[in-house]
């Protein structure tokens, strides 16, 4: 069974994930892949993962998810893992777990690894966050909103990756950038990477985003380079503004 966590726990499983390796994330994500495939739940990794399978340079420190599925049935799915930590209280779209690189062979035999595979990646709880789809900027159809990639690193995923569609990962980072984002954020870093990276794409679909949620990204680019001129103003253009 999955342990419940309170407050106090929370602080311990949290202030250690923030150790997580590259590593670690990608045997969390492995692990989470398969029990959703498993159990047959449809899925896409979203978020800064997401960015960075896509070969995004920001440093992430946990694994955003979002799956087709109801809470009542995420939590009997997760409830049964030994390796999965729970909230005791979590919101009704988002629940943040944590995922165990090791598992508990018997009382007597103590902590093993489980990816055997990997025994040399020390044990760490890995930090998550599973958003159910439709919200959170998420699509409500993800079997057709998730896209197979091949990663620009070598993961212990493997090859090819379930992501979020580039369409919806960049609505998802402008939603949240509109509501919590300033210069130099993670979700500005994540959406200049995007926006550089598929240029060619993005006039194609770009109309799909609200204008003021691109303007607001666009006075921010601009303001976070005011020496580069030029710059701003191919990204003004890119954005359709």
């Amino acid at each position: 069974m999955a342990e419940v966590y309170n407050t106090d726990r929370f602080a311990e499983l949290y202030y250690t994930s923030n150790t997580a390796d590259l590593l670690q994330l990608g045997l969390a994500a492995r692990f989470v892949a398969m029990l959703f495939e498993a159990h047959h739940v449809t899925y896409a990794f979203i978020g800064g993962w997401a960015v960075y399978l896509r070969g995004g340079r920001r440093r992430t420190q946990d694994i955003d998810i979002t799956v087709a599925t109801s809470m009542d049935h995420l939590k009997e799915i997760l409830m049964a893992q030994p390796r999965y930590y729970l909230p005791l209280f979590f919101l009704y779209i988002v629940r943040p777990i944590a995922v165990a690189l090791a598992g508990r062979s018997s009382c007597r035999d103590g902590w093993r690894t489980v990816d055997e595979d990997f025994p040399h990646v020390p044990d760490l709880a890995v930090s998550m966050d599973i958003v159910i789809s439709g919200n959170l900027g998420t699509p409500a159809d993800l079997q057709s909103s998730r896209e197979p990639i091949n990663p620009s690193r070598p993961t212990p995923l493997g090859s090819p990756v379930l992501v979020l569609g580039l369409v919806f990962q960049i609505y998802a980072k402008l939603d949240a950038f509109s509501r919590r984002g300033e210069q130099g954020s993670k979700d500005f870093l994540d959406l200049e990477f995007l926006l550089t990276q598929y240029t060619a794409q993005i006039p194609t679909f770009r109309d799909c985003f609200a204008v003021e949620q691109r303007r607001y990204f666009w006075s921010q680019y601009a303001a976070t380079y005011p020496a580069f001129p030029d710059q701003v103003e191919n990204m003004r253009k890119l954005l359709g503004l």
